[in-house]
C-alpha cells in the first residue's frame, strides 16, 4: 500500500499522534444519521479515538488499521 510521505512520517509514532489528537463527540456520530446498524466499519481507525465511540453507541463495531505505530498505540 502507498502512503504519502507526509502521512508516513505522522503515523511513525502512533503514541505521539494519539497524545494530541482529540476524541469525537458522540453527536458528532448522531449528527451522520447511523441507526442501529448489524455492523460498524472503522476504516483507517488510527489509534481509535472514533472506534471507541462507536463501540459505546454499537454493538458490533470492527477497526481496520493499517499502520503497526497506530495499532500499537490504541
Amino acid at each position: 500500500m502507498a502512503v504519502a510521505p507526509a502521512a508516513r512520517t505522522g503515523f511513525a509514532n502512533g503514541a505521539a499522534y494519539d497524545s494530541v489528537r482529540p476524541s469525537y463527540p458522540a453527536s458528532a456520530v448522531a449528527a451522520a444519521g447511523v441507526t442501529e446498524p448489524n455492523l460498524v466499519v472503522d476504516l483507517a481507525a488510527g489509534t481509535g479515538k472514533l472506534t471507541r465511540v462507536l463501540k459505546a453507541m454499537f454493538p458490533r463495531v470492527v477497526a481496520i488499521e493499517p499502520s503497526a505505530s497506530m495499532r500499537e498505540a490504541s
